[in-house]
């Protein structure tokens, strides 16, 4: 099985939320190549980016997402509070 942040997000695809019904639904942009393969270095930090930006100005107090995957789901959960019983040691500080 491919290592978790290989299925993680694809850069390349995005997330787009409309606010008048519930959830996300997920695209591909025109022209480009269905998702596969491991993120490049280059795809990496640009998912690293997004998400700090995404974070920075879109986040609220939290966001769940289910990402379905050819290894079953993923589940990311976004949230500005320490999920309860949890310690800030057990997160990997993501730098820009």
């Amino acid at each position: 099985m491919d290592e978790p942040n290989g299925s993680l997000l694809r850069v390349g695809w995005f997330i787009h939320e409309d606010h008048r019904c519930a959830g996300h639904r997920v695209t591909e942009p025109e022209g480009d190549a269905p998702m596969g393969g491991r993120l490049t270095d280059g795809e990496l930090e640009q998912l690293r980016y997004l998400l700090h930006r995404f974070a920075e100005h879109d986040l609220d107090q939290f966001d769940n997402w289910r990402l379905d995957t050819s290894h079953g789901p993923v589940f990311v959960m976004l949230t500005r509070e320490l999920p309860q019983g949890w310690s800030a040691e057990a997160f990997t500080p993501v730098q820009m």
